[in-house]
């Protein structure tokens, strides 16, 4: 039964997921027709290999988890793939993300390990996963400063965009390092910065810390850490080669640039790494399932921003076609994860109504 925290957070999840929809309808206002002519001539044989990359992120995932998870459980690659597997499924089917809670709970019903050691290595996979996604989204900038050039307003924005996120990676970084070597001198300086705000923010903002602090015990090696934020560059880079692969889909449609020129919409592949960046802040946002609307939104306007505003109606079927690459697959996956593991839905909404959330 909600709460009536859990019912406002709901409603607030369908406000979001509406909004985007909406800005999703506004984006492609007039553009349908434009829409159904990129469907039509659509060249579906690039479906294939960017389903098969969106797979293939699951395989590094587990494996980047067993990096992780290795000085405290040594449950085997397996278990944490079908466990991966199923926690992104319910991800996509069940609201607030709650498949980050199930991950570590099916490890724990079906192979023995600790669901709080668990959920503390899913913790720590979090916050590298922000720094491979700064770190790739930082490539895609680079790419587009050069790409659009010359001394506009436009570029000195993407150049200083650019060294925001450089400095963020390497703060973030720095940090991590902080909160492993020195956790104490590292939670003092993070509360300080929290001073003023209300008692909720800041009790909430230091039960994040500690669980960070907490998390981040299991990594034990500079080596370990090292293979750990390059895997999640990695994942990054390989969603960033899924998102482009898709784009391939439409690269031999023509629309009339923002000029006047005739242009392909070709996003290339680092212009993909940033389309990615859009779309992972977008659907962090609380939302209802499916990542409806923030995800499409998200994918138009960065398209828009790689190729200018008149690639509207090709971004449109393009974010369409990305979304179902990017979900279905992995609803598909988890569920034959489900299945493997001899679970059922019934019983994984179960998990994620017994987790403290």
């Amino acid at each position: 039964m909600l709460t009536k925290r859990g019912v406002l957070l709901f409603l607030l999840a369908l406000a979001v997921t509406g909004l985007f929809l909406w800005i999703f309808g506004r984006q492609l206002a007039g553009e349908w027709g434009e829409v159904r002519d990129a469907f039509a001539h659509g060249d579906w044989f690039w479906l294939a290999p960017a389903t098969l990359m969106i797979l293939l992120v699951f395989v590094v995932k587990g494996f980047r988890w067993r990096i992780i998870m290795n000085p405290m459980a040594k449950p085997g690659y397996w278990p944490l793939f079908t466990a991966t597997s199923i926690g992104f499924m319910a991800n996509c089917l069940l609201p607030f993300r709650l498949g980050e809670l199930i991950r570590p709970a099916v490890l724990g019903l079906r192979h023995g390990v600790s669901t709080t050691g668990a959920l503390a290595t899913v913790v720590v996979e979090r916050l590298f996963d922000m720094l491979g996604l700064v770190g790739v989204s930082l490539m895609g900038v680079a790419w587009l400063a050069v790409r659009k050039g010359g001394a506009t307003t436009g570029s000195r924005s993407i150049a200083a965009a650019g060294i925001v996120l450089a400095a963020v990676a390497v703060a973030g970084i720095g940090f991590l390092i902080a909160l492993r070597l020195r956790p104490h001198w590292a939670r003092k300086i993070a509360l300080l910065m929290l001073r003023g705000t209300p008692a909720s923010i800041r009790r909430r903002g230091e039960a994040m810390l500690d669980s960070f602090i907490s998390g981040l015990t299991v990594i034990r090696t500079w080596r370990q850490g090292a293979a750990v934020l390059l895997l999640s560059i990695l994942h990054w880079m390989m969603m960033g080669t899924m998102a482009w692969l898709t784009s391939l889909c439409f690269a031999q449609q023509t629309f009339a640039g923002d000029a006047g020129q005739v242009q392909r919409f070709d996003l290339g592949l680092f212009g993909a790494f940033l389309v990615q960046a859009f779309q992972a802040l977008a659907v962090s946002l609380p939302q209802a399932p499916g990542f409806l609307g923030t995800h499409q939104a998200a994918t138009t306007e960065a398209s828009k921003v790689i190729l200018g505003s008149s690639a509207a109606g090709i971004a449109g079927a393009y974010a369409i076609v990305l979304w179902c690459v990017s979900i279905l697959p992995v609803i598909l996956l988890g569920f034959v994860c489900l299945w493997v593991e001899g679970l059922s839905m019934k019983q994984v909404r179960r998990m994620a109504n017994e987790q403290p959330h």
